[in-house]
């Protein structure tokens, strides 16, 4: 297993925390899901052998500090975030990974710095921005509806909304038999008191800053076509159609010119299938440089 190497990153209000695995082309994980590293720890490491895999703590998340704590976090500041990450990491275009909320600052900083990125991986974005008329009312109202369960019922009645907006709790989301044989014999850690504390202030900064934000958010999506070759739009195979993150996936994959890519599992896949995924993103990634290997100068 490749051994992890952990830094900050001072970036303008805040201390990034960012941690890489491995060697070769940077492959940049934006997470969503709590907007920290340990939900992609596992597919860092099936991907440690072919790239420089990095995982951060977005900004207001854990050990990424804000220097005013609480202050709420735009999706242009992600952005630039991520941006400055890719400057300090890599010289070369890099590869970014966005899953869900992790997909805007990816698009809107490509579309800011195009050069810095070699492709984005769009995996079920959260993103109104990318929807028209009654679909996208119909998204900005499911994200009201969920911060005000969350304001009026706590966190329980919110996680249970979450996972219906986003087929997450469905049975199609446990790991398949790869994954399964991979952590064959593995320890479960015993519960630790602090992490289930951090998941809680995760959640809490997700729903009170993450998900206003990217209701809010817009994004120049006729711009979109400018930055075309780098982008895949990317949908869970077992996600269902009428959720939003497939709906969006789909927009972005017109918005682009060129349809979705299908990946192992639903909406958390690289979570839930990090095996079956990890194959899957490598056969993408090495498809596209085929392509831009051959495609005229």
């Amino acid at each position: 297993m490749a051994n992890v190497r952990t830094a900050t990153l001072r970036v303008p209000g805040a201390d990034l925390h960012y941690e890489a695995r491995g060697a070769g082309p940077v492959l940049l994980i934006s997470d969503s899901g709590g907007g920290e590293v340990r939900r992609s720890n596992e597919i860092a490491a099936e991907l440690a052998d072919a790239f420089t895999v990095v995982t951060y703590d977005r900004r207001g998340f854990a050990r990424s500090a804000q220097d005013q704590p609480g202050t709420a976090v735009p999706v242009a500041t992600h952005a630039e975030d991520l941006r400055l990450l890719l400057i300090e990491l890599t010289e070369r275009p890099a590869h970014v990974l966005g899953c869900a909320l992790g997909v805007l600052p990816a698009l809107t900083a490509a579309l800011e710095q195009p050069d810095l990125f070699a492709t984005v991986i769009a995996h079920e974005p959260l993103a109104p921005a990318l929807l028209t008329g009654a679909d996208r009312a119909e998204h900005i109202a499911a994200f009201e509806e969920l911060e005000a369960d969350y304001r009026t019922h706590g966190l329980p009645a919110a996680v249970v909304r979450i996972s219906r907006m986003l087929g997450a709790g469905a049975a199609n989301q446990r790991r398949v038999q790869d994954s399964l044989d991979r952590d064959a014999g593995a320890r479960t850690a015993p519960s630790d008191p602090a992490v289930a504390g951090q998941r809680t202030a995760n959640f809490d900064f997700i729903l009170r800053n993450e998900i206003p934000c990217a209701r809010t958010a817009v994004l120049d999506t006729a711009a979109l076509r400018e930055v075309a070759p780098r982008v895949v739009a990317a949908v869970g195979a077992a996600t269902p159609p009428e959720l939003f993150g497939s709906r969006c996936a789909h927009a972005l994959g017109a918005a682009v010119g060129a349809g979705v890519v299908r990946f192992p599992g639903g909406h958390n896949a690289h979570f839930t299938h990090p095996v079956e995924y990890a194959r899957r993103l490598r056969e993408v990634l090495e498809q596209r440089s085929v392509r831009a290997a051959v495609a005229p100068q």
